[in-house]
């Protein structure tokens, strides 16, 4: 007789185990993923500028690497132009949360959204840990 080191019920057990972790994972992700209020765009590493997500327009931004267009509407921002050899960054999906970004690596350009707090409001700079 054969034996092994985990039967069948403990491999089920596992997987559920395994699945219900990703589901709670999941979930916890999409319900802290904080809506942004504004665009920051930087190009090779520096702020260039900022701009409100609740301001539908467009926007070119000229630079010695190149041109990029973008495209603010309904609280998204979307890369809709760009002369760079490849264009990977036209083909990104719209973004409007927090920490999300666009990159334009032949054009040294980063496109992300970030929350800017209210007047009034104030926010700890460090975390518990840290303090």
């Amino acid at each position: 007789m054969r034996k092994t080191l985990i039967g069948k019920r403990e491999l089920y057990f596992l997987a559920a185990l395994a699945v219900l972790v990703l589901l709670v994972c999941t979930i916890a992700y999409a319900v802290t993923r904080e809506e942004g209020n504004r665009v920051v765009v930087t190009v090779d590493g520096q702020v260039y500028d900022t701009y409100a997500l609740d301001k539908n327009q467009t926007v070119t931004v000229e630079t010695k690497y190149g041109t990029n267009t973008f495209l603010i509407q309904d609280g998204k921002v979307k890369m809709e132009e760009a002369d760079c050899p490849d264009g990977i960054c036209t083909d990104h999906t719209a973004i409007s949360r927090k920490n999300e970004t666009i990159v334009c690596l032949p054009h040294k350009m980063v496109i992300s959204v970030d929350v800017q707090e209210e007047e009034g409001q104030t926010t700890e700079a460090f975390d518990v840990i840290a303090q």
